[in-house]
């Protein structure tokens, strides 16, 4: 994947930032998807109550400089993500036993996190698009996921909830990630499908599968500082280029 030479992705440290990721969001679950009712964010912004205990990340082109992408990473307890109320059980056929071991206790666990609004924009993903365009779209959102995963490793989290369309959930299972379903198909933003994964075990596959990919997904600083880029001055005395492009807000 040439993921890093054509994107780069920064960890949402600031509000400016927090503020560009709710106007992708926006854009994308608004505008583009209709899951959520536009009228219900005047701001423009879409938002929720899970946003003050999430972590965000944004991503652009190093080309275009724009914003193409967002996502957010809920931390709690696995009581209070979101994606409890669709948990169910590990499918057994689908998960690996290290990740139905783990699954069995997590009632227990007050630090899990929840992969949430990962988002590109339309372009990449609608039906219509071209496989060049599809493709691109799909190596966007593993960059992102890379970014979480090192955060993940970096503050100590080994379990994982996401609940996705069944279309990513076989990309990703293609791509040879570990992690099983744990419920049964919902409509929650279309349908969707809660899933588990242990994340010390959730690139383990890579190894054997996808060299390449395993080397991409396993690099150190794979995301900067929103806030440290904004107040940078490059070497010329021109101040950093970070707010340039950001989607307008009304």
């Amino acid at each position: 994947m040439s993921f890093d030479s054509k994107y780069e992705v920064f960890i949402a440290d600031c509000e400016k930032s927090k503020s560009l990721s709710y106007r992708l969001r926006y854009k994308a679950y608004c505008l583009e998807s209709r899951f959520e009712n536009p009228d219900q964010f005047k701001l423009k912004m879409e938002f929720d109550e899970n946003d003050e205990r999430s972590v965000h990340f944004v991503v652009r082109s190093r080309k275009t400089r724009e914003w193409v992408g967002s996502v957010r990473l809920i931390i709690g307890s696995f009581c209070d993500i979101p994606s409890r109320k669709f948990v169910q059980a590990p499918k057994t056929h689908l998960g690996n036993e290290a990740a139905k071991e783990h699954f069995a206790s997590l009632e227990e666990f007050t630090k899990v996190l929840e992969i949430s609004r990962l988002s590109v924009l339309e372009r990449f993903r609608k039906p219509g698009a071209g496989a060049e365009d599809r493709l691109e779209g799909i190596t966007i959102m593993i960059g992102l996921l890379r970014a979480g995963y090192e955060y993940s490793n970096k503050q100590g989290y080994k379990h994982c909830f996401f609940t996705v369309a069944p279309a990513l959930a076989r990309i990703l299972r293609r791509m040879h990630f570990h992690f099983c379903q744990v419920g049964s198909i919902v409509d929650y933003h279309g349908r969707r499908i809660p899933h588990y994964a242990y994340l010390p075990d959730f690139s383990r596959g890579l190894v054997n599968h996808s060299p390449a990919l395993h080397n991409m997904f396993h690099r150190k600083d794979t995301y900067s500082s929103f806030k440290g880029a904004a107040s940078m001055v490059v070497n010329d005395g021109r101040r950093s280029d970070i707010d340039e492009n950001l989607p307008c807000a009304v």
